[in-house]
C-alpha cells in the first residue's frame, strides 16, 4: 500500500524550521530505502488543490509531499558526477582575499 507523507508549517518563526525539514526528511527517505521503499520528495505543487484533496486545515502551508511505497522497479544509480564539476577548494578565497575566509583540506 502507497502513502503520501505531508510536511506542513503553522505559522511562527521559519528560522531552523526549514534546515530541519530537510535532515528528517533525508532520515526519512534513507531509512525507507533501508527497508526496500522507494520515496521522492515533492515541492513544487498547486498548493491550494493539494490543500483541498488532503483536507489541510486552514493555516497551514505544505512544505513538502514524500510519497512512499515499494517501488515497481529497481533503477539503476545515476553516474556520479566528478568532484571538479561542482566543487573547487580556494576559488572564492582566490577571488575575494578576507581574513576571516580560512580553507581547511
Amino acid at each position: 500500500m502507497e502513502k503520501v507523507l505531508m510536511y506542513c508549517y503553522k505559522g511562527g518563526s521559519w528560522d531552523w524550521f526549514m534546515f530541519d525539514l530537510g535532515l528528517a526528511t533525508q532520515t526519512l527517505c534513507l531509512s525507507a530505502q533501508s527497508q526496500g521503499l522507494g520515496t521522492v520528495i515533492i515541492g513544487l505543487f498547486n498548493h491550494d488543490k493539494v490543500k483541498e484533496i488532503l483536507f489541510v486545515p486552514e493555516g497551514y502551508e505544505i512544505v513538502a509531499l514524500i510519497p512512499i511505497g515499494y517501488p515497481a522497479q529497481k533503477p539503476s544509480a545515476p553516474r556520479r558526477k566528478e568532484i571538479g564539476d561542482f566543487f573547487s577548494c580556494g576559488a572564492i578565497a582566490k577571488k575575494y582575499p578576507s581574513p576571516q575566509i580560512n580553507i581547511f583540506i
